[in-house]
């Protein structure tokens, strides 16, 4: 068993990703990587696991250019009242 020292807690998912603490916890408990443990959550990923996705992701011919995406947040305060 690998344990990382860096852990990550579903309160970080959310924060990082503005992504529901309901929608973080259903989705990894459908990928089976997340446990109830005394009282707490716990993600565990296992080193086969982990290796499946690394494999998967070699053979996968999508590939995204972080260059060309443009995002703009949105001045919602500027927005007209109605």
């Amino acid at each position: 068993m690998y344990v990382n020292s860096n852990t990550n807690t579903t309160h970080d998912i959310v924060d990082r990703t503005c992504i529901k603490r309901d929608d973080v916890i259903a989705t990894l408990s459908h990928l089976n990587v997340l446990y109830y443990v005394k009282g707490q959550h716990v993600i565990y990923l296992s080193r086969d696991l982990i290796q499946a996705h690394q494999k998967a992701m070699q053979r996968r011919n999508l590939r995204v250019d972080a260059k060309l995406l443009n995002w703009k947040s949105r001045d919602w305060s500027k927005r007209g009242r109605w």
